[in-house]
């Protein structure tokens, strides 16, 4: 039998703490599913929506990623981020079929790409 892959859960390189859960969970929406957090070594987060997941660990230095977060409503998305953060992002169509979507980079050059669900 051959085996099937469930979630991806990827792993973002983030800096402080405080700055992280600012970012995550106050303005973004996620909820904190864990954490670690141990003196000396690095924070390790893990953060959900809707059956989304990621991890966030703490790093000195970030190349930065990409994640695509396909979402029911792109115009509700847009409206709950910017009444946390007045203005803060916009909705672009991008090519090849103008599929509407919201960038948002985080701090340390991580790039989520809020997009209209292809189901919606």
């Amino acid at each position: 039998m051959k085996p099937t892959i469930g979630n991806v859960v990827p792993v973002l390189s983030v800096g402080s703490y405080e700055e992280t859960v600012s970012h995550y969970v106050e303005w973004l929406g996620l909820d904190v599913d864990w954490e670690y957090r141990e003196e000396q070594l690095p924070f390790v987060i893990s953060i959900t929506r809707d059956g989304f997941s990621f991890m966030l660990t703490e790093s000195e230095t970030s190349t930065g990623s990409w994640t695509t977060i396909y979402v029911s409503d792109i115009e509700a998305m847009s409206e709950e981020l910017n009444s946390r953060r007045s203005n803060s992002v916009k909705i672009e169509l991008y090519p090849p079929n103008d599929i509407a979507q919201i960038h948002v980079i985080d701090p340390w050059k991580n790039l989520l790409v809020f997009e209209q669900s292809p189901n919606q």
